[in-house]
């Protein structure tokens, strides 16, 4: 896994990033409570399949709160 801060357009290889294999690496910090919550601008996270044969890129598009826990995200394969 991996976290990427830059445009959301960029695609990167896996690889040439900061990568870990800890599961807390996608935590509660794609998203930011300033009266609303709102996405991280800019942020999106990779992730390789158990195989290491796919990698895919995970973007947040929302969250609506605490109480729902309903989030939405794309997965896109890179």
């Amino acid at each position: 896994m991996a976290q990427y801060d830059g445009s959301i357009e960029d695609n990167y290889n896996i690889m040439d990033l900061d990568t870990t294999r800890n599961i807390n690496t996608i935590g509660y910090d794609w998203k930011e409570y300033t009266g609303t919550f709102s996405m991280v601008p800019n942020r999106s996270y990779y992730i390789a399949d158990q195989d290491s044969e796919f990698v895919y890129k995970i973007i947040f598009e929302s969250f609506s709160g605490q109480s729902s826990g309903n989030v939405s995200f794309n997965i896109l394969e890179t």
